[in-house]
């Protein structure tokens, strides 16, 4: 059966419907006076003399059978049952529909008898007489549904019927008998309805999956950025350690080739991490880095400047005490001096060059590297001319001592002349020369003042000086001998002088 309210098919013996919730036996009941009422309305009197029908309340509600469906009936009078065709379904449907409103017994009165529906070409003649129709000859060995049904037995009793009433009813009060049109209704609305539920089961479906899908997605991105996190900061870690394995301590004892040993192997780390920040190993869930690269920058960074503090250190000890005064000069510098010096500026230069890795990028024009390095080789330039300085004074000065002592060695020599020699000069006057010991020379010229002289040479001969006195064309003088000293000549190279010979005493 159908729910009467929304037309949703039911238990037969259920009291609410299962679709709306609707209790039944409220809504069969307001049904049943609504639709006793309209047949009443549309009941005429029955005319005073009806014809002999013994028919029974069976017929009336017989369920038609018919080889072929039913046609449309034409006349207007008739009912619009022969529109629909009539099942089994619609039948028991109708018959059940025609108990619950004949539970009124205004719906018919003692003088009226139901129409009886049994021949359906008899319907769909437009000529036909409901008299006729309720004449017609059916079985009455046809058993019906209201008849066998043991619930419905105390509905109609033959008080209840009046044959004679059932050529007075018009046709259109019959059209509840058929449910076809309210079975159509009530069909489309139960697949409006079922339409309805699957939508809307299909779209809390999806919003339960999609919740789903949303809440799996936020769980799996929270796992996922825990686990970057988590990875970051291991590697910061790690990082940490390798940083802190190497052991920065300059003290004024260090090793310079420990100390840069040091400080290649933070700048490897450095290098490391810098690739690493590059291709995002250290990039945070929210797009940017995480802070602890910081503090490993920091940490190199403050190491690698402890080193390179202690070799600036050095580079200017060395510097301050290599370098050269502007007072310094060839004659105030001895060659040994600006030899040392050379040798620590020019190993000063080689350190900085080799150890230029500890400046990093700072190596350019007017850099702390390049200030260094050019002022350690502006020192060494200068050393340099110093040096050649110095050397020449020392050649000279060397010259010079060797021929002192030449000249020492050739006064021992000349010993053997050391002496007085006299004589009668070319010009007739008596002369004498005297040879002393200590380098100097006396010329005496009878009658005139005597003069004083310097004297060099050898055992081979002397030189004699007397700054012109004796006579400036001539001099200097040659004293020599062919006879082991015996007698002396006095020549010159002029040829103005005559030679004079002079014996020794």
């Amino acid at each position: 059966m159908n729910c009467p309210n929304c037309g949703a098919e039911i238990s037969k013996h259920a009291k609410f419907c299962s679709n709306c919730g609707q209790k039944l036996s409220d809504v069969a009941d307001a049904a049943n006076v609504e639709k006793t009422d309209a047949l009443a309305d549309s009941t005429e009197p029955a005319p005073e003399t009806a014809p002999d029908n013994s028919t029974t309340a069976t017929e009336v509600i017989a369920p038609a059978e018919a080889d072929e469906p039913a046609e449309t009936v034409t006349d207007p009078d008739a009912t619009v049952l022969a529109e629909y065709p009539i099942d089994d379904k619609d039948a028991t449907a109708a018959e059940t529909s025609l108990l619950e409103v004949s539970a009124d017994d205004s719906y018919i009165t003692p003088d009226e008898a139901p129409t009886v529906v049994t021949d359906l070409d008899a319907v769909a003649d437009a000529d036909a007489d409901p008299t006729v129709i309720a004449n017609s000859n059916v079985s009455a060995e046809e058993p019906t549904t209201f008849i066998n049904d043991p619930d419905r037995i105390d509905v109609f009793t033959s008080d209840d019927v009046d044959s004679t009433a059932i050529s007075h009813f018009d046709p259109s009060q019959f059209t509840v008998v058929s449910s076809g049109p309210s079975s159509v209704e009530r069909k489309q609305t139960k697949d409006g309805s079922d339409t309805l539920r699957k939508v809307a089961f299909g779209l809390l479906a999806a919003v339960l999956v999609v919740g789903v899908l949303a809440i799996a997605w936020v769980i799996q991105s929270h796992q996922d950025d825990a686990a970057k996190r988590s990875a970051v900061q291991q590697r910061i870690a790690t990082y940490q350690e390798q940083i802190e394995s190497v052991g920065v301590d300059p003290r004024s004892d260090s090793s310079r080739v420990e100390l840069l040993n040091q400080y290649e192997k933070l700048n490897e780390i450095e290098e490391q991490i810098q690739t690493d920040q590059k291709n995002g190993q250290f990039r945070m869930p929210n797009g940017s880095d995480d802070t602890g690269i910081n503090v490993l920058n920091s940490s190199i960074s403050d190491r690698q400047k402890s080193i390179r503090d202690w070799f600036e250190a050095d580079y200017k000890r060395r510097l301050t005490a290599n370098s050269f005064n502007d007072t310094d000069t060839a004659n105030t510098m001895d060659q040994k001096s600006v030899a040392n010096k050379l040798v620590e500026l020019q190993a000063l230069l080689g350190d900085i060059e080799h150890e230029k890795v500890i400046w990093g990028d700072d190596t350019g024009n007017n850099s702390t590297y390049d200030s260094y390095h050019s002022r350690v080789s502006d020192q060494i330039k200068k050393g340099e001319t110093l040096k050649s300085g110095v050397a020449e004074k020392t050649k000279k000065e060397q010259e010079q001592k060797d021929k002192d002592k030449k000249s020492e060695e050739d006064r021992k020599k000349a010993q053997k002349w050391v002496g007085t020699y006299s004589g009668t000069g070319t010009d007739g006057k008596p002369m004498e020369v005297v040879i002393q010991k200590d380098g100097t020379v006396i010329w005496r010229i009878g009658g005139q003042p005597e003069v004083r002289g310097t004297w060099t040479g050898d055992e081979s001969k002397l030189e004699l000086n007397f700054n012109g006195q004796v006579s400036g064309r001539s001099e200097p003088f040659t004293l020599s001998s062919t006879n082991g000293g015996r007698t002396v000549t006095i020549s010159s190279q002029s040829s103005t002088w005559n030679t004079d010979t002079l014996s020794r005493k």
